[in-house]
């Protein structure tokens, strides 16, 4: 049986990984490892939780501690929501979005890689996203878009996930035909 990371330890606010993202992956864990009793399960959590969730938390621990019933799973999730869940993840979303896109990137791929993770997320339209992923493309790809748009516009993807692989493409093409003269980082 493979073996399988261990879930990384929650501490609140202020990190990369949400409480949603944190709760689905230490379920999955938990249920992989067996741990399907729900006061086990609030045990096994409780040694996952760090800092400000912890001490959130910490009734919870002291009866653990003690060995009294800790309740449901369900009850245990909506208390540390109700402290940690994020309240407005599309804002959260734009303002890590609004951050790489402030960021030079050395390549289309290395920005793509980043922009993902948060676009989805945003409730921006496909037309901002673009936007946002022209703004971060080489003069070289500028170029051809605008050519290409005025000669084949039916070509030009308009969701944003199409029109980044495109980008992405049209970086590729470039790198590989070693066109000389052309930079290939971004602005």
């Amino acid at each position: 049986r493979p073996k399988i990371a261990d879930p990384p330890k929650y501490k609140g606010a202020k990190q990369d990984t949400t409480l949603e993202q944190w709760l689905q992956k230490f379920t999955i864990w938990a249920r992989y490892h067996g741990i399907v009793n729900e006061e086990q399960k609030i045990i096994t959590a409780l040694m996952y939780l760090e800092g400000g969730a912890l001490q959130f938390m910490d009734d919870y621990a002291l009866k653990a501690s003690e060995g009294q019933s800790l309740g449901t799973w369900s009850d245990f999730v909506q208390r540390l929501m109700s402290g940690y869940r994020e309240l407005a993840p599309e804002k959260s979303a734009q303002a890590s979005l609004d951050e790489i896109c402030r960021k030079k990137h050395s390549s289309i791929a290395t920005f793509a890689e980043q922009f993902r993770r948060f676009a989805t997320r945003t409730g921006f339209s496909d037309t901002e996203l673009i936007s946002r992923i022209d703004r971060q493309l080489p003069d070289a790809i500028v170029t051809i878009m605008v050519t290409v748009r005025q000669s084949f516009p039916w070509n030009i993807p308009t969701q944003w996930e199409r029109y980044l692989d495109y980008s992405l493409h049209l970086e590729s093409e470039l790198r590989a035909n070693k066109i000389p003269g052309v930079s290939y980082s971004t602005s």
